[in-house]
């Protein structure tokens, strides 16, 4: 008898330590420093862009690619619109 009621008391003990020292551990994977932004939009200046569809809306977001490409924009009809520079405007 005694030794059926040691065996899940252990089992049990052992699975808490476990527990605790996954929650009290460091985490391994933590978050890298972001690298300082290159620069900034200027939410002032804006343009109107004559999309096809009434009922289109956006920018739903504005983002930059890993090589500091962009604004990319998205608007609500699921198109993602590119800024290629002022001579040649947005593109999809």
């Amino acid at each position: 008898m005694g030794f059926r009621t040691k065996l899940p008391q252990a089992l049990i003990t052992s699975c808490l330590v476990a527990v605790l020292l996954l929650l009290l551990a460091p985490c391994g994977a933590a978050a890298r420093p972001v690298p300082q932004t290159a620069a900034t939009i200027d939410g002032s200046r804006s343009q109107h862009l004559p999309l096809r569809g009434s009922l289109l809306r956006g920018p739903e977001s504005v983002a930059f690619d890993g090589a500091g490409a962009g604004p990319y924009s998205g608007v609500s009809d699921g198109r993602v619109l590119r800024w290629n520079g002022q001579a040649r405007g947005w593109s999809t």
